[in-house]
């Protein structure tokens, strides 16, 4: 799975997609992930670690 962050000052709330060919169980984890984030606090923070979820 790929992501890509796009940065633009002139948004004025920012929004996330996923896209992908079918909903899978990681799609699931990752929408519940920010979910409860979102909850808890308003920061998120990512760490550049490679990582393979094959």
């Amino acid at each position: 799975m790929k992501m890509r962050v796009e940065i633009d000052p002139n948004i004025k709330e920012g929004e996330v997609i996923i896209r992908a060919p079918e909903f899978t169980k990681n799609i699931t984890e990752i929408q519940e992930l920010i979910k409860r984030q979102n909850a808890t606090q308003k920061v998120m923070t990512f760490i550049p670690v490679p990582l393979n979820f094959t």
